[in-house]
């Protein structure tokens, strides 16, 4: 399938989840996108949360295309304060950043369908 995005390309995206090694970038309803740590600052990134929030908006720069995966390599390096994304013109991320986020099987919420079920074995324990 042809990808509507090639190199070098700004496009908006949403920032769904951060991990150690980068940021997912939620695109359109058919593309998603890496921001690797490398690609966030030109110096040494420590803490990645000091750069990526669940829920930020970011222009990023198209810096790898994989049109099987619909998926992109974007970076926020040297991107001009002037930049139009490119994808503006396809699809207005109106979406709710929450709408965006799919059920993680990771972090707190898979831990909440458990929480009851804890809370009843200790209860039954004391």
């Amino acid at each position: 399938m042809k990808m509507h995005y090639k190199k070098d390309d700004i496009v908006e995206g949403i920032i769904t989840n951060i991990v150690a090694y980068g940021g997912f970038v939620y695109i359109d309803h058919e593309t998603t996108g890496l921001i690797h740590i490398s690609q966030l600052y030109n110096g040494f990134v420590k803490d990645i949360h000091r750069f990526l929030n669940i829920g930020q908006r970011v222009y990023c720069k198209v810096i790898e295309v994989d049109g099987d995966k619909k998926q992109l390599k974007l970076s926020l390096k040297n991107i001009p304060k002037n930049a139009k994304p490119r994808n503006q013109r396809r699809e207005r991320l109106s979406l709710k950043p929450q709408s965006l986020l799919p059920q993680s099987k990771i972090g707190f919420s898979s831990l909440a369908s458990q929480l009851p079920q804890w809370i009843k074995e200790k209860t039954e324990n004391d």
